[in-house]
Order: C-alpha cells, then sequence, then structure tokens
C-alpha cells in the first residue's frame, strides 16, 4: 500500500494555486484541531467554494422550492414554519451563518444559536448581526451549556433532506 499517490500530488498542487504556500504549510502540523481550523479560516476564499456561485444556487432553490428565486429558508418560513412562534435555532457548522442571519429576519425565532469551529467566521457574523440590530442572534456562544432549543436544526442536512425528497418526487 502506497501512502503517496499521483492522486494526492495533484489535490496538493491543486490546493496550492488555490489556497497558497501558507495554507500548505498549515497543515504540517500535529494539532489536528489547528488543522483542521486552518480549513475554514479565511472567508475571504470564495473561488474554492462551488456553492456559491449563483447557477448552483438557483438550482438548488428550484429543486427545493420548486421557484429558482425563492431559498429554501423563505420557503420553509412561509410554510412549515408558518405559524410556530418562539421557535429557538441551533445551527452546527454554520460557517460565517449566512442561512442563520436570513432566518433572524422572521419574528418566528426567540433565538439563533451558531456553533462553529471557525471562530474568525461567527465573529464576521456577529457584526453584520449588530448592523443590521438583529435581536435573536447571540452576541457569542463559546461554550453550548444547558440551553433548551425547541428546534434543533443543521441547515445542510434540512437542505439536503429537501433536495432527497424533491428527486424522490420527480
Amino acid at each position: 500500500m502506497r501512502l503517496v499517490t499521483s492522486d494526492d500530488i495533484i489535490d496538493v498542487l491543486a490546493k496550492g494555486k488555490q489556497r497558497g504556500l501558507r495554507f500548505l504549510i498549515s497543515k504540517l502540523t500535529f494539532n489536528k484541531l489547528s488543522r483542521t481550523k486552518s480549513a475554514f479560516d479565511k472567508s475571504s476564499i470564495s473561488h474554492s467554494n462551488w456553492w456559491i456561485i449563483p447557477e448552483i444556487k438557483e438550482r438548488w432553490n428550484k429543486l427545493i422550492t420548486g421557484n429558482p428565486k425563492v431559498t429554501y429558508e423563505k420557503y420553509m418560513m412561509k410554510g412549515y414554519l408558518k405559524n410556530k412562534k418562539n421557535l429557538r435555532l441551533l445551527s452546527i457548522g454554520s460557517g460565517s451563518c449566512s442561512h442563520e442571519l436570513n432566518l433572524a429576519t422572521y419574528s418566528n425565532f426567540d433565538e439563533i444559536v451558531c456553533l462553529d469551529i471557525a471562530d474568525n467566521r461567527l465573529k464576521e457574523a456577529q457584526k453584520i448581526a449588530q448592523k443590521k440590530i438583529l435581536k435573536t442572534f447571540p452576541l457569542y456562544v463559546p461554550m453550548l451549556l444547558n440551553i433548551h432549543l425547541s428546534l434543533i436544526l443543521t441547515l445542510y442536512f434540512f437542505t439536503h433532506l429537501f433536495i432527497t425528497l424533491t428527486i424522490s418526487h420527480i
């Protein structure tokens, strides 16, 4: 069994081209948490995130909602959670909280808690929430202890669930 394959070399070269030498060097550590955080700590690097391409977003919207211009957040809030009040949302792996910031504009939520390994992404989301004066968004949650939530949802799972249900009905 080989430890390094030609595919590994191609992947390293591609990542080096995308993210630079500093990123590659950040992977040469024995600290697993540090190595993992380095993959998600640069919010300005968008060219390696295929899911932000407008055509991809529109396709997902069409698969989930039936309309390429209607986001799944709006679809979910106007349909499934229309009459629900006092909701509390926990989003695990939320990154820069773009979906959660959209959901925070609805009055259905009392609180939205975002957790992510990349602290700087959460701090960016905090600034946006403060700028928009979103009262449901906590300032910062370093630890999650004794929080009773009426709705626990990982948004990417929810998206996948809708895509799966939509595809299965085609």
